[in-house]
């Protein structure tokens, strides 16, 4: 850990240093300022990372549902003083080097993140997002585009309500989920905040006028209110010089009423009744939840305890509020909002199931508080409370990169839930006091940990028992809801208003199809090519054997953790066992096994690792058009001085596992399917890309069968059969054909992995040979290339088409980046997202298959998107400039570049070497982008205009549908589930 020599009651441009504080639990020295002139707050963690962030965020509390900080966070990224373009983001996204660039609306906060590892490029983007917040241009024409608008295509016409977030919001609230935990959290926190909804709700979205927009910046957006987190290797001292002399210095003190007030507590519980949208298989069924207020977010032992007991409680096998609720068949599974939430002025805590009836509502809270007060009664089980508080020491000590979030931006994100409440910006990084402090506690036995639930759970009169009703009939509705109330509010215009409105969509498409000025563009700061690293980062790797199996070893500084892969080649798998694939990846780590029950295996495993878990890879080897890699993997990660225990826990796994358990079994099967059929509305787009892509590519028919629309049809055929016997057969069948030590390999990444060579030499010994299938994997791929069109209840689309890349070579590849980033932040941004109202528009293509797509998310429309996909292509032919081929090629690079966790980094480069991406390879993909131009990418998008063999996947709802077919765009439509 590095110090900068700070002294507290210091002056430094202007901030003044109110505490240091070394945090080597993080590797850090924390460094906390006030600006002297308007008392912004600022802190900095500073370190060896080089990937520097800035965020600033403010309180942004709401008290209606229109969504204005939510519109105000997309508008002041749409052009600022400085920096007059119409979308500077966009620009930014497109031609920087930049890590992380994004804007978040909370509940309570809205923050504006950015990173890079390039100083240059990182103070770029501060300046970019500075201005954007304090400076925003705000236009009418902005609020209109990013908010909502009554759009009329003729005067006389009719009128549609457009705007990015209001179809951003239908999408939301198109989600049966969604309305679980936000309407829960309504109703637990009346008298606060957070009864609002801070993204808008859709109906009420259109209340908004463009001068309460307006006076919302005017309110919320000043230094006095503002919170900024560093974090990297720039000194303080260069962030702050730049912060005051061009933006802070011009703001004196204003007083900000933004205090995010907690809820009164009740004298008594309540209970709520409500009823929300959903599919037609769900229909009838409820969410039932029951939910505690608990105390302030901002004490750290309250919000380790809500964690530690959530885990408790939960994420085991032994779990008891996990055991009875789902034991007691009352519902299908544990509903998503189970468990501790602490991101609030207040923590929650939620337990209840989904698919329930909802006359068992009352039947499923006295479940709930009975399971607990047996527990009170007993006392805590000591060796499962062990486990859930390593657990928790674990990921608070792991560097991670999940969730598309940086390390960092987690960090932010614990600093938030004290900082904005009054609290210490360090009480939730600071870890260790009191961690210490609550495993002597566990040392002296579990009544503390028992009287804190006894007075969280059983004491606490603030409870909400909510029931969420499904209903199909609202769901069926939501595809004309929009069209139904732009009706509503615009039956009783006038034709002045008519006119108006006319004139206000010319004007406004005029607008977002208007190119931005050389002046404007020049404002902008950029990166150079020449500023462009020519050679990709070098991870460490050696490969040596263990008797003939392969060993990948990675020396990378971990955080003291050990992190072991154990693959196995999947080839083997019959076309007829390949679905079973995910359901045995999910039983194997959670069965009982040599003897011990799941229940005592899940203990054990809390107890000596970081988790267990398994994942799979088909990708198409590089340079060839169907030679497949295909592997699945058991993950694992301990400390040093417990590998062995976890050593000891794969080979009882691997050859010793009770896989006859059918009541586990049916409860994954549940969970699977419900999860999977959930994410259909979060995720639609990708959905939609497998499928449209398992119709061109042997690998991408394989993810899509274990991943993808056919996983959740086989899931829910199986599940609907109830052929216990079948299922557990083919498990069988499954284990015997992926565990061998004949095709196994293990990849480890950690400092001085070679230590633990004798350790994997033990697995082997004891991994069973194997069987050879006499009936491997065959994908025949559908002949069909006709538009497929499946029908969703949802008030938004999500459209794809994909083209097979004939040939890969690192030059198709690199260009084909190129080509995918250019249309991602041109093209299909301005046409898709800009005009067409969508919330995103994208090209993507996977550097392990050969299709190359086109997408959009949440998005109203559906012919002219698809025929925007195609105009695309077209654009691209016809030749960008120079100046957008060097903009998109620094993006390229960027995304290339993009920094990863310890053991993404390790884990990373073992596939790529197993998918045959070797260094070389990489740096040649490298060097095809950096020399790309306008006439090779104009080649390449006129080989995919030429290409015959495309397909097209819509997931919509069915006047969605309707509407294409009336527009000349015929679909084969099925149901989301066979009924």
């Amino acid at each position: 850990m590095i110090g900068q020599q700070l002294e507290v009651g210091a002056t430094v441009h202007n901030f003044k240093v109110n505490q240091i504080k070394p945090i080597p639990e993080l590797r850090s020295e924390a460094a906390l300022f006030t600006h002297k002139k308007n008392k912004a707050r600022l802190l900095h963690l500073f370190n060896n990372d080089a990937n520097n962030l800035f965020c600033i965020g403010f309180r942004t509390p709401v008290y209606d549902n229109t969504g204005v900080p939510h519109i105000l966070e997309h508008s002041v990224l749409a052009g600022s003083k400085k920096f007059p373009l119409k979308d500077p983001f966009k620009e930014m996204l497109k031609g920087s080097l930049q890590t992380f660039l994004n804007a978040i609306t909370y509940p309570d906060k809205t923050i504006y993140p950015v990173a890079s590892q390039v100083e240059k490029d990182y103070f770029n983007l501060v300046d970019v997002y500075c201005d954007a917040v304090f400076n925003p241009l705000l236009s009418e024409m902005t609020f209109a585009q990013e908010g909502w608008h009554f759009e009329l295509e003729k005067p006389d016409g009719p009128v549609s309500l457009k705007g990015i977030v209001y179809n951003e919001m239908k999408g939301v609230f198109s989600d049966f989920r969604s309305h679980v935990s936000r309407k829960t959290l309504s109703e637990l926190l009346p008298d606060t905040t957070y009864f609002y909804e801070s993204g808008g709700e859709p109906e009420h979205i259109s209340d908004l006028t463009w001068e309460q927009f307006k006076a919302f910046h005017d309110k919320y957006y000043h230094p006095s209110n503002a919170f900024i987190i560093l974090y990297g290797n720039i000194p303080s001292e260069k962030t702050l010089a730049f912060l005051d002399k061009n933006y802070l210095t011009h703001y004196d003190y204003g007083v900000v009423d933004s205090e995010i007030t907690p809820q009164q507590t009740w004298d008594k519980p309540r209970s709520v009744t409500l009823t929300a949208p959903s599919s037609k298989e769900d229909d009838g069924t409820a969410s039932v939840i029951l939910s505690w207020l608990l105390e302030s977010s901002t004490d750290p032992i309250d919000g380790l305890c809500g964690r530690i007991f959530s885990h408790y409680f939960f994420n085991n096998e032994s779990s008891p509020l996990r055991r009875a609720l789902i034991d007691s068949k009352l519902g299908e599974d544990l509903d998503d909002m189970c468990g501790f939430e602490g991101d609030l002025v207040q923590g929650l805590f939620c337990a209840g199931l989904r698919k329930s009836d909802p006359k068992d509502a009352e039947a499923i809270q006295t479940l709930i508080l009975d399971t607990i007060k047996k527990e009170v009664e007993k006392g805590l089980d000591p060796e499962l409370l062990e486990g859930s508080i390593r657990q928790i020491e674990f990921t608070l000590r792991e560097i991670t990169d999940g969730s598309h979030f940086p390390y960092s931006l987690k960090l932010s994100d614990r600093v938030f839930r004290s900082w904005i409440y009054g609290g210490d910006p360090l009480a939730h990084l600071c870890f260790e006091e009191p961690l210490s402090f609550l495993k002597e506690k566990k040392r002296e036995g579990t009544a503390y940990f028992t009287e804190k639930i006894k007075k969280l759970f059983l004491e606490n009169t603030h409870v909400l028992l909510a029931t969420v009703k499904a209903s199909a009939e609202l769901g069926e509705s939501l595809g004309k809801e929009s069209e139904e109330q732009a009706q509503r509010l615009s039956k009783n215009f006038s034709e002045k208003e008519r006119a108006d409105y006319y004139n206000l969509t010319k004007k406004l498409l005029k607008e977002q199809t208007a190119k931005p000025s050389k002046e404007a563009l020049a404002t902008l700061p950029k990166i150079d090519k020449k500023d462009l690293p020519l050679k990709s980062r070098t991870i460490p790797i050696e490969i040596k054997s263990i008797e003939a199996t392969p060993f990948y070893m990675h020396d990378i500084f971990t955080a003291g953790i050990v992190y072991l892969d154990i693959g196995f080649d999947c080839l083997g798998i019959s076309a007829e066992l390949l679905p079973y694939l995910p359901l045995y990846a999910e039983l194997i780590t959670r069965c009982g096994a040599a003897g011990k029950s799941s229940e005592a295996m899940a203990k054990r495993i809390s107890l000596t690792t970081g988790g267990i878990g398994t994942s799979d890879i088909c990708a198409t080897r590089f340079g060839t058009k169907d030679d497949l890699v295909f592997k699945g993997f058991f993950h694992g990660k301990s400390l040093p001085e417990r590998f062995g225990e976890m050593v000891d826990i794969f080979i009882d796994l691997f050859t010793k596992p009770e896989l006859d358990n059918t009541k586990l079994i049916q409860d994954i099967l549940l969970e699977m399917r419900n999860d999977l059929n959930g994410s259909v509305l979060r995720s639609g787009h990708h959905f939609a890309i497998a499928h449209a892509s398992a119709r061109l590519s042997p690998s991408k028919y394989v993810e899509e069968v274990v991943d993808g629309l056919s996983q959740l049809r086989f899931l829910n055929a199986i599940i609907q059969k109830g052929d216990y016997t079948t299922i557990v057969e083919a498990i069988h069948k499954l284990h015997a054909l992926v565990v061998s030590k004949n095709r196994c390999l293990f990849s480890m990444t950690c400092e001085n992995p070679s230590h633990y060579k004798n350790e994997l030499a033990r697995i082997l010994a004891h991994t069973p040979e194997g069987i050879d299938s006499s009936d491997p994997v065959v994908v025949t791929l559908s002949e069909s290339l006709e538009p497929v069109g499946i029908e969703i209840n949802s008030s938004v689309n999500y459209v794809a088409q994909t083209w097979l890349v004939d040939q890969v070579t690192p030059d198709t590849m690199g260009e084909l980046l190129l080509l995918s980033r250019d249309l991602s932040t041109g093209y299909l941004w301005d046409k898709v997202r800009v005009e067409g109202g969508a919330y995103g528009g994208m090209a993507s293509i996977s550097q392990i298959h050969p299709v190359i797509s086109c997408a959009s998310y949440r998005d109203p429309n559906v012919t002219s998107t698809l025929d925007t996909f195609i105009k695309g292509l077209e654009h691209s032919k016809k030749g960008l400039t120079p100046e957008e081929v060097e903009q998109s090629i620094i993006g390229t690079i960027g995304r290339i570049d993009q920094p990863h966790s310890p053991h993404s980094y390790g884990f990373g480069e073992t596939l790529a070497r197993l998918c045959g991406r070797t260094p070389e390879i990489r740096q040649q993909i490298r060097e095809a982008v950096l020399s790309c131009t306008a006439e090779k990418l104009a080649n390449r998008a006129e080989a995919l205009l030429k290409e015959s063999n495309n397909t097209i996947s819509v997931f919509g709802s069915s006047d969605a549908f309707d509407t294409a077919e009336k527009d000349g765009r015929s679909f084969k439509r099925e149901p989301l589930l066979p009924t």
